[in-house]
């Protein structure tokens, strides 16, 4: 990410940020869903294994993903010394 946003506070609210909107849509998406399911013990059963499999892709995401950073465009924020 320094090699996009730099270290600035920019860089800090966008990961912030991207965290707790995550949060807010699972929440909302969760608690929608889980209201309607009747055996909740299942559900949070499944939900532990989508867990497991995203815990378990990661490192098959992450061996690919500065090939993908590198065609992505950059974001020119104010304070921000050009990368590293």
């Amino acid at each position: 990410m320094a090699l996009h946003f730099g270290n600035t506070a920019a860089a800090h609210a966008v990961v912030l940020g991207v965290f707790l909107g995550g949060m807010a849509i699972g929440y909302t998406v969760i608690g929608i869903i889980s209201d309607r399911v009747e055996d909740t013990l299942e559900f949070y059963g499944r939900l532990e294994i989508g867990i497991g499999l995203c815990g378990a892709l990661a490192p098959t995401v992450f061996a690919h993903a500065p090939g993908w950073a590198a065609g992505s465009p950059r974001l020119e924020v104010p304070g921000n010394s050009g990368g590293w």
